[in-house]
């Protein structure tokens, strides 16, 4: 039976979707060097093909070289994610994700303090 397509970028897709968001672009070798040897070359040249499939990336072809491009925004992608987990393992509520995420072990002191300044303004510009 065939693996149904993922909502959200796989663990190995999202690796490499990283080093093209950083570098704007990059061919198959820049990314195998950039992953220092996590895959090899053709699983890499695979998993692009997929990207490119999926709409997450584009190329262009320099002599031999494919140089490839992301199409989507990191910002978008991780407000994708972040929807998608808070409707699967949520019921949709962002206030239940955020109360997992404050009342778990995850957090710092700073942390804590970002998210209350952070709530404390987000409050101010709603008056």
């Amino acid at each position: 039976m065939a693996r149904r397509k993922s909502k959200i970028l796989t663990e190995v897709e999202t690796e490499i979707m990283q080093i093209l968001w950083e570098k704007k672009r990059a061919s198959v070798q820049e990314i195998c060097e950039a992953l220092q040897s996590k895959q090899a070359y053709t699983t890499i040249a695979t998993m692009l093909r997929v990207l490119e499939n999926k709409k997450y990336v584009s190329y262009i072809v320099d002599g031999r070289t494919y140089i490839y491009s992301p199409l989507r925004e990191k910002k978008k992608e991780q407000s994708n994610v972040l929807k998608y987990i808070t409707q699967r393992f949520f019921e949709g509520s962002a206030k239940s994700l955020l109360l997992h995420l404050v009342q778990g072990d995850n957090l710092s002191k700073e942390q804590l303090k970002e998210l209350r300044d952070l709530i404390d303004s987000k409050e101010k510009e709603s008056e």
